[in-house]
């Protein structure tokens, strides 16, 4: 594996706003005339990875939609990933400025966490919520982990046949609620979770893009229901923590105890954008659920990894000791990160005028990067189709070559938490049980917040005993991974 070429320094200020440097248009499709951007969104909605597949392999390493006026630039590849994501000040993060909430509104103050912060504000930010996911309290947090996965697998029986991905959203949320929010009664976390998946599906629907008013019956209108009823929540538990200060350590107690140096506090605003932003799991039960898929059509490497857990664990729960010890599963995990990111998209908005590549870009144009399309540059990953976890014994590529969880200021905060959570669940999943894909399943691909299985992950529920056996599935899975290696 190599590592990302040399440090990109692609952007100069101040052009001549509109036009290439060159004074000709730039690589990329021309636009439909009268429905615009918007058009080329709606199309990448259906299918985003095709999308961005068909960009790539048609116009290079960066193009834009509409040549003669950029304000849609796609840029792939670790040297444009570097640019856009060392230079926080100048590519600024905004996800939801293409479909605005109203201002004072409960999704407003949702949305309003670490990811939409910048500058000063978010250094801030970011600085009061490090303690809540340090390594010391992601050790606090495994016995919690382990008692919910312990809880979810004790309704698991051999014969059963079950959507694996609602089981790995269902086990992550349980143990957010229970790590971030330090709720223990199950009335509430499945209240919650209800509320959640709903605004989850409301938030994705292409129909955002197309309409972004929160006219009654749209997915926008919608939204803004299901984030009131979510704020009610979130600002209930807040003032539990405030009225027990120092009694709970969950992720939340963290928050509103925080103080920076000069003894300031976030404001309750503050604390509900953040509170929402470290409990959202969608990101985790999706590589979750893609690893199963990988171990069950790579029989080899699953072998392997149960005797790696078997002498290591004896089908024990691990400790945080033990995960130093699982050498393959952490190779498995990278390597389902690698092919299938659950956040294989990103974007940033110019924060002023600048040039990216042939491109003159105005202040507020979207700069979208692609964890997916850089994972599967073959320069930088030798036969990049293939899961092997294997080649993550050769060392680590550079940090703008692989981005599960980012990179640069915004890099994700809890990617800890999130890699200890996947260890201890696979762990304790593959130790209890045999699980395998019905032949002739179907598994296509599907934009939620992360990249999902569309129509969920059946799989057969075996006893520890049942022998590995592997069966052909069919669906774009075949575009996005080599199964037959």
């Amino acid at each position: 594996m190599s590592s990302a070429g040399k440090s990109a320094q692609h952007v100069a200020t101040k052009p001549a706003v509109g036009a290439t440097r060159a004074g000709e248009l730039g690589p990329g499709p021309r636009t439909f005339p009268l429905l615009g951007w918007r058009a080329r969104g709606i199309g990448m909605l259906r299918d985003p990875i095709g999308h961005l597949c068909h960009l790539h392999r048609q116009y290079g390493d960066i193009c834009a939609w509409d040549p003669s006026r950029p304000r849609h630039i796609f840029a792939f590849g670790p040297e444009w990933n570097e640019t856009i994501l060392s230079q926080p000040d100048r590519f600024i993060s905004d996800p939801f400025r293409d479909v605005p909430a109203p201002p004072g509104s409960a999704l407003a103050r949702l949305r309003g966490g670490l990811m939409a912060r910048n500058g000063a504000d978010h250094r801030r930010h970011r600085e009061l919520m490090r303690d809540g996911f340090s390594i010391q309290r992601v050790k606090a947090y495994m016995e919690t982990m382990v008692t919910c996965v312990a809880r979810e697998l004790a309704e698991w029986k051999p014969g059963q046949q079950r959507d694996l991905a609602k089981d790995m959203h269902r086990i992550t949320l349980d143990i957010g609620v229970r790590t971030m929010f330090g709720l223990e009664k199950l009335e509430q976390i499945e209240a919650l979770r209800v509320m959640v998946d709903r605004l989850l599906t409301q938030a994705a629907s292409p129909l955002n893009w197309v309409i972004p008013f929160a006219w009654p019956g749209t997915p926008l209108w919608r939204s803004l229901h299901t984030a009131g009823d979510i704020e009610a929540f979130i600002v209930e538990e807040i003032e539990r923590k405030r009225a027990q200060p120092g009694v709970q350590k969950d992720a939340l107690a963290c928050l509103v105890a925080a103080r920076t140096a000069d003894g300031e506090a976030l404001s309750e605003e503050d604390l509900i954008g953040e509170a929402y932003t470290i409990f959202c799991q969608e990101t985790s039960a999706s590589a979750l659920t893609w690893t199963l898929l990988l171990l069950d059509q790579h029989p080899e490497v699953l072998g392997a990894l149960l005797e790696e857990l078997d002498a290591a664990l004896g089908g024990a729960a691990p400790s945080y000791a033990d995960l130093a010890k699982l050498t393959l599963l952490d190779g498995v995990i990278k390597e389902s990160l690698r092919l299938l990111p659950p956040a294989f998209l990103g974007s940033r908005h110019t924060a002023e005028p600048c040039e990216l590549g042939p491109f003159a870009l105005e202040e507020g144009t979207a700069v979208f990067f692609s964890q997916y399309i850089t994972h599967r540059m073959p320069d930088l990953f030798a036969d990049p189709l293939r899961f092997d976890p294997r080649r993550w014994e050769q060392g680590k590529p550079a940090p703008y070559a692989y981005l599960p969880f980012g990179a640069g200021a915004h890099s994700c905060i809890a990617a800890a938490f999130a890699t200890v959570e996947m260890k201890v669940v696979l762990a304790m999943v593959l130790q209890r049980f045999r699980l395998a894909i019905p032949a002739g399943t179907r598994i296509d691909r599907i934009m939620r917040i992360a990249l999902i299985p569309k129509g969920g992950l059946p799989m057969t529920v075996g006893s520890r005993e049942m022998p590995i056996r592997h069966q052909a599935i069919v669906g774009n899975i075949h575009e996005m991974v080599d199964l037959k290696k």
